[in-house]
């Protein structure tokens, strides 16, 4: 199945509003790759997202949540105050943004 990302929006997990920030995306520009791996102390979740911005938001280098909306009207949040989603960073032509995020659990 193809997983389309639709619109992403970030959450400043040390603010005290917790107000979702729309990210200004290139449109057909997100991409998301979640695996599973089953390991002694549980499954190992590893999410990757990435996209490209049309221009900087603030907050890119909080501790963060993500919150992905998909074509398909699916929804995925992942980050929390205790293990928050670090924004990577790449400025050229656009700004591109990536992260790696893993947790682990039953």
């Amino acid at each position: 199945m193809i997983r389309i990302v639709k619109d992403a929006y970030i959450i400043d997990m040390n603010a005290t509003d917790k107000i979702p920030i729309k990210l200004p995306m290139v449109p057909s520009s997100g991409t998301y790759k979640e695996t599973e791996e089953h390991t002694e102390s549980g499954v190992l979740r590893t999410i990757e997202f990435g996209c490209r911005l049309r221009n900087r938001v603030p907050r890119l280098d909080k501790n963060l949540a993500v919150i992905i909306d998909f074509a398909d009207g699916r929804r995925i949040f992942f980050g929390t105050t205790d293990l928050p989603v670090h924004l990577k960073t790449e400025i050229e032509s656009l700004i591109k943004i990536s992260c790696k995020y893993k947790t682990i659990g039953d």
